[in-house]
């Protein structure tokens, strides 16, 4: 009897238990979904093909391809950041365990160093936009001054929208930061807030018309992403036709932060990197857009690349999607240990650099046909007509060229037109002086453009130097520099550096 009445109470407490755990669980499922709204909406994700391939291994074999899905998230990450654990932020347990350590102003120090990342938020960065001078300094470290390297004012145009230049999309687009987690849904979370933050740069500070898709590519299937990814270049290619730059943007996965940050201007910064298909059948001419942009970020920013600022794998998925254009790349900015904050800055830079780029080559495309036209006549090859108009004139930023039109910086003897003085750096002796000098004014770049032809011609020095008699850009550079075209010495390695740099040389075929 005693017995039975022990089983009794046994089997009670083991039907209560039981209860008890399923409506524990139940709890602890819905309250997790709670959380993760946006992870209703669809269908599959990036969870649910972790829990499968949990239970059946043999699908994680031939539905994973760890080569295209670099870092995908654990079902154990998930767990424990329901649990409040952060494995990526050891700092965050500490400080839940050392009241003193949860203040904003402390930190554990150890002579060098202090727990914690530095955090960059929107009210720090001052954005010149046009329409203000600068904002208050209200005692945050991230002021314009600190700032103001990543800007060139000189490279902003009129913004139109009509064209868009720039595409912006992102294969794995639910790719995050730091305490972000490896994916999150959340755009403001992930490399959309990225995508964001690129293209108000672009827009607000350069005038360069951007589209930046935000479509979810990874979320049903990871190793499908760039199939996804390439129905929406497809879809923007067949509405605008090309544009000068298509842009992947997402992160890379090296867990060592040391490896992926920089300080710039006193901040923390993430690096990026270029991953190129090396078999994508328009592998070389991504890669001359590629390595001009590398220049200019080694140029302005150096360091802030990882490594040498560009992985070639032979395919990848679907190439990248590079074979869509001749203007496409994958970038990478920051990595899992990175913050949102810290890649979010970098945005300031890269958008300086493709700047850059594009008014390089919106120069070119201006001045070559022109160029193209006095060849015929005159017989200045027009690489060397374009090399000396983006040295002189530094690619139509020099306020020579903004105020006068002056593309090579022709002075203005026994000249009767219009003239204007301004200061110029000139090399006597070895030694670089400023002196200020009276150029010659015109009424738009064609004038200058045809004047710089005339004006070599009309000069006998120039024809018995072999300018005229140059057969290749090369002969004609160092016959313009014996002639006394430029004090500076290098003068005709620069003309012939920038030729081959761009390719100038391909507009030389004049018919």
């Amino acid at each position: 009897m005693v017995n039975k009445r022990i089983n009794n109470e046994r089997s009670s407490f083991v039907l209560v238990l039981g209860i008890t755990i399923m409506i524990f669980s139940i709890y602890l499922f819905f309250s997790f979904f709670n959380n993760q709204e946006s992870f209703t909406n669809v269908t599959g994700n990036i969870l649910y093909i972790q829990i499968l391939n949990y239970v059946m291994p043999v699908v994680k074999v031939t539905n994973f391809d760890k080569s295209i899905a670099k870092d995908t998230p654990s079902l154990k990450t998930y767990i424990l950041n329901y649990a409040g654990i952060n494995l990526s932020h050891p700092d965050e347990i500490l400080k839940k365990e050392i009241s003193y350590l949860d203040g904003d102003d402390n930190s554990i120090k150890d002579g060098t160093a202090a727990i914690g990342d530095f955090n960059l938020s929107n009210s720090d960065v001052i954005k010149n936009d046009g329409s203000s001078t600068s904002n208050a300094n209200n005692g945050s470290p991230n002021t314009e001054s600190q700032i103001s390297q990543a800007y060139n004012p000189k490279l902003k145009k009129t913004l139109d929208n009509s064209k868009p230049e720039v595409l912006i999309y992102h294969s794995h687009t639910t790719e995050s930061y730091g305490a972000d987690g490896q994916d999150n849904l959340d755009p403001d979370k992930n490399v959309t807030a990225i995508g964001n933050s690129l293209t108000n740069t672009l827009e607000n500070d350069y005038g360069i018309s951007v589209i930046h898709d935000t479509t979810v590519h990874n979320a049903l299937s990871y190793d499908n992403s760039y199939s996804r990814s390439g129905q929406t270049v497809n879809n923007y290619l067949q509405r605008y036709g090309n544009f000068k730059m298509i842009i992947d943007l997402d992160r890379t996965t090296n867990p060592n932060k040391a490896d992926v940050t920089k300080q710039l201007n006193g901040l923390n910064v993430a690096k990026f990197t270029f991953v190129m298909a090396k078999n994508n059948p328009h592998f070389n001419e991504n890669m001359s857009m590629v390595n001009l942009l590398l220049k200019d970020a080694s140029s302005y920013f150096p360091g802030l690349t990882i490594g040498n600022g560009v992985n070639c794998p032979d395919n990848g998925a679907n190439f990248f999607n590079q074979d869509k254009s001749n203007n496409a790349f994958l970038l990478e900015i920051g990595s899992s240990p990175n913050t949102l904050d810290e890649s979010k800055a970098t945005t300031q830079y890269v958008a300086r650099i493709i700047a850059e780029y594009l008014n390089d080559e919106q120069f070119i495309a201006t001045v070559a046909p022109v160029a193209q036209d006095t060849y015929k006549k005159d017989k200045i090859f027009p690489s060397v007509t374009l090399a000396q108009a983006m040295l002189e004139s530094g690619e139509g930023t020099s306020s020579l060229t903004k105020q006068a039109n002056n593309l090579f910086g022709i002075k203005a003897f026994s000249w009767p037109g219009k003239t204007i003085n301004m200061p110029t750096r000139e090399n006597y002796n070895g030694k670089n002086v400023v002196i200020m000098g009276k150029f010659r004014a015109y009424n738009n770049w064609g004038e200058s453009i045809e004047d710089h032809g005339n004006f070599l011609v009309s000069n006998s020095i120039y024809a018995k130097h072999g300018v005229f008699s140059a057969t290749n850009y090369a002969t004609q550079a160092r016959a313009l520099q014996s002639a006394g075209y430029a004090t500076d010495p290098n003068y005709a390695n620069e003309l012939i550096g920038l030729i081959e740099e761009y390719g100038l040389n391909k507009y030389d075929n004049v018919h």
